[in-house]
């Protein structure tokens, strides 16, 4: 994480899955990032965040059909709040594995997350970096998601074999 956060530079959060929510629970910021931001200890809603997304694309059509069901606040007019448009949503994340949010949660950020693979192939964790809205642009985010992606390929690595077997195959 604090290598991705001196490659962009900027705030990188760690996530996981907590009681249908994403728990922040450890971030790394660039010292010279102009936005300085952290979740750290705060649960965000699956559907509004970058982070929630990779967790929601592991999750059977069922279990998404029930939290998008409870997923009715829009913190943003991007927010989203339908089950056809999240469907579509994770299918882009599946094909990109990696998930964005532009201005879903926070007015002026958009988010790239990655999933930090467990033993179990599915994402135990997730990376994602916050950055402002002004720095947005498809190169941006190509660049960023590379970097990320990877970013969340060496942290798989650590996670034992099933770890390895799945960041070497998504290289």
């Amino acid at each position: 994480m604090q290598e991705l956060a001196r490659q962009i530079p900027d705030t990188v959060q760690l996530g996981v899955l907590d009681q249908g929510h994403v728990l922040f629970i450890h971030s790394v910021g660039y010292s010279g990032a102009p936005h300085a931001f952290a979740d750290v200890g705060l649960r965000r809603p699956l559907n509004a965040t970058a982070s929630g997304k990779i967790f929601l694309a592991g999750m059977t059509t069922q279990d998404v059909e029930a939290i998008m069901s409870r997923c009715t606040e829009k913190y943003t007019g991007s927010t989203i709040t339908s089950l056809a448009r999240m469907k579509q949503e994770l299918g882009e994340v599946k094909k990109a594995r990696y998930a964005r949010n532009v201005e879903e949660l926070l007015p002026g950020y958009w988010v790239l997350a990655a999933g930090i693979v467990g033993q179990d192939e599915r994402a135990a964790a997730v990376i994602s970096i916050t950055l402002p809205l002004s720095d947005f642009s498809p190169e941006r985010e190509t660049e960023v998601a590379a970097l990320i992606k990877e970013a969340a390929r060496k942290a798989s690595l650590q996670l034992g074999p099933s770890g390895i077997s799945r960041a070497l195959s998504q290289r």
